[in-house]
């Protein structure tokens, strides 16, 4: 029974049930302009955060059994929410161990359940000497949303050190994915529905397992920082999802929407940033209707000027107002 039609007597039992197989507890009425980067959306009906890959697996399957609408999200820094916000259980995934598995002279395994945050897991492998997953460190997502935007920065993106992912699926069982079954590609995977993100999706990705290579330690500690303060001297801080749009084959989004004369671009209390056109930022108190009547402005004003259609980076999601 979907949750917007259950009575609260439903719905208390399905949070002490989801309580009592995770061992976590059960938030409601929850604010999720506080669980994206943005800073914008209306309330959840509830929320739960779990911790570890087996919590993860138990509150999605508890979810699908009880016919509650759900949606897993990781640090929220690729996510606008509406302002209706999400009518059912939002679950973040906080799950975030990580380890070699198999360690040879010049290559390593590594199993990373999917709520790691790239900074952390960067840091941990510079510091040890396994590089090819330096560039993350400019990236404040998870590892599980990595899987379904094949992320990536300064060259190198997800896809290069893909293994394959543990993936629960419809039937909720565990499967093992091999890297070429979610068919990364620019920004993109099997995973992504483009523009708007599915609630109660058919797959979650709960760990990752990836292939990184021996480097030298200083060189990819030097590597970091240099990219850190590139990142500082480029884009804005601030309440923003970062890059709000996909960059056209052979061409910048960031280069367009400044062409277009929309760097700097105000509506209500939302801006492309001065310092980089394709952020997107909050002013103060933005709604998802000023985000909504920006995006759609900026997207027919390039599409006017130089006839290229803008694809979203960032997901919707939530009830439409």
């Amino acid at each position: 029974m979907p949750i917007a039609t259950m009575q609260t007597k439903n719905k208390d039992a399905f949070a002490v049930a989801l309580e009592q197989a995770t061992g976590r507890t059960v938030k409601r009425d929850v604010l999720l302009s506080q669980y994206n980067s943005l800073r914008v959306g209306g309330l959840a009906d509830l929320f739960i955060e779990v911790c570890h890959e087996q919590e993860l697996i138990g509150a999605v399957q508890l979810a699908r059994r009880s016919e509650v609408p759900f949606l897993v999200i990781g640090n929220g820094t690729n996510l606008i929410f509406t302002d209706a916000g999400v009518r059912g259980l939002v679950i973040r995934n906080r799950a975030d161990h990580f380890e070699i598995k198999e360690e040879y002279n010049m290559d390593s395994i590594w199993y990373v359940e999917s709520g790691t945050l790239w900074g952390s897991l960067c840091r941990e492998a510079a510091q040890l000497g396994w590089g090819d997953i330096t560039w993350g460190i400019s990236i404040p997502g998870s590892l599980g949303g990595a899987v379904v935007s094949n992320a990536g920065a300064h060259g190198g993106e997800l896809d290069d050190v893909l293994v394959s992912a543990r993936v629960l699926n419809t039937g909720n069982d565990i499967e093992d994915w091999p890297a070429a079954r979610f068919k990364l590609a620019y920004r993109s995977s099997v995973l992504k529905a483009e523009g708007r993100r599915q609630i109660s999706p058919p797959l979650i990705v709960t760990a990752v397992t990836i292939r990184l290579h021996r480097m030298d330690t200083v060189e990819l500690q030097a590597r970091m920082k240099q990219w850190q303060r590139d990142r500082i001297a480029s884009q804005p801080a601030g309440k923003t999802v970062g890059s709000t749009f996909k960059n056209p084959p052979g061409d910048s989004a960031g280069r367009l929407l400044e062409a277009a004369g929309l760097k700097g671009y105000r509506y209500r209390e939302v801006e492309f940033s001065p310092k980089h056109a394709n952020f997107l930022m909050n002013l103060g108190a933005a709604t998802y209707a000023d985000v909504k009547r920006i995006l759609s402005y900026a997207q027919e004003t390039v599409w006017q000027k130089f006839g290229v259609r803008l694809e979203p980076e960032v997901e919707i999601v939530g009830e439409d107002v």
